[in-house]
């Protein structure tokens, strides 16, 4: 619908004076009142509220879930990589917790990848792939909780690098380990700086 700005009095010569002063009082309270959350060719502008509830909550543009609510990723293997020759080998049943919430400039990510292996060892950091496309904006890092084939807990980080579209993580016993009984584990949480990739 095309703007068509603030209401104003049409035929205000047909009613008495004392009348006209009356409605244009109103209309000027009318557009006092419009003025705050639109701009005078009548398209809105920045809201301006002292408090604001939606029952159902409130949408980014593109996203299916409110604003700040996690949701799962779906599995997809090719969100598993690692620095070569190691390969991340990861099933649906080793993504036991993938959760992402995007809000504004910001994505928080919860992760707990259980009973997963790798192939070729060496490699101390493995990629997980950011979800709906997005790329960092600014190098940050988080830690994480790992077990390396069964090994006690350790600390490892969780990085995101400016303009990369991958979420690196590292240990620091100088390899993941190729493991018949498929037991490494990963878990973290986070806010990671993104940008759309596009």
């Amino acid at each position: 619908m095309a703007a068509t700005g603030f209401p104003d009095l049409t035929y205000s010569g047909l009613v008495s004076a004392t009348t006209r002063q009356e409605l244009e009082a109103l209309v000027s309270l009318i557009q006092g009142y419009l003025g705050e959350n639109h701009k005078s060719d009548g398209t809105h502008s920045d809201i301006v509220a002292e408090t604001c509830a939606s029952a159902g909550g409130y949408h980014e543009y593109g996203r299916l879930q409110p604003l700040g609510s996690g949701e799962t990723i779906r599995f997809d293997p090719t969100m598993y990589t690692a620095v070569a020759p190691t390969t991340w080998d990861m099933t649906s049943t080793n993504q036991s917790t993938f959760l992402a919430a995007r809000v504004g400039n910001m994505l928080w990510v919860c992760a707990s990848f259980v009973n997963f292996n790798v192939s070729v060892a060496g490699s101390t950091a493995l990629y997980l792939l950011l979800p709906y496309g997005l790329m960092a904006s600014a190098n940050t890092s988080t830690t994480m909780i790992y077990s390396d084939a069964g090994a006690p807990a350790a600390v490892g980080v969780v990085e995101c690098t400016t303009d990369s579209d991958k979420l690196t993580l590292t240990n620091f016993i100088g390899g993941w380990t190729v493991t018949a009984a498929n037991n490494s584990t990963i878990t973290f949480s986070g806010w990671f700086p993104v940008k759309s990739s596009t």
